[in-house]
């Protein structure tokens, strides 16, 4: 079993830099793997990529340290929204009173192909 990384929003911006420096691959594959950072999923990843003005294709080690801080900051920023409106509900998610997430309604990039 793969141990989960730590929590996407309680972890340190040092935290974040030192871990994000051992990890090869493309960006948007590194910020889903949960043992690199828990809580960041395929929609939060695309857009705290977005916000930070970085493509989630890139290589992590072709980023520069100012780069990386600043996706540090856009991923607490996307998830602490994400959370404010209560989630993104496409389909059937909803909280304890049954109510759906409101944050699909001000997402910039998810499902927003060829927009």
């Amino acid at each position: 079993m793969t141990k989960l990384g730590p929590d996407a929003l309680t972890v340190t911006e040092d935290i974040f830099l030192n871990r994000l420096r051992k990890k090869r691959g493309t960006l948007k594959s590194v910020l889903l793997n949960q043992s690199f950072i828990a809580g960041v999923g395929n929609i939060y990843g695309d857009e705290a990529c977005f916000l930070a003005k970085i493509d989630p294709r890139r290589n992590v080690s072709d980023l520069s340290d100012a780069e990386k801080k600043k996706l540090y900051k856009s991923v607490v920023k996307t998830l602490e929204h994400g959370i404010r409106n209560m989630g993104t509900s496409f389909s059937d998610f909803a909280d304890l009173f049954g109510k759906p997430g409101k944050n699909q309604l001000s997402l910039m990039v998810y499902g927003r192909r060829n927009q």
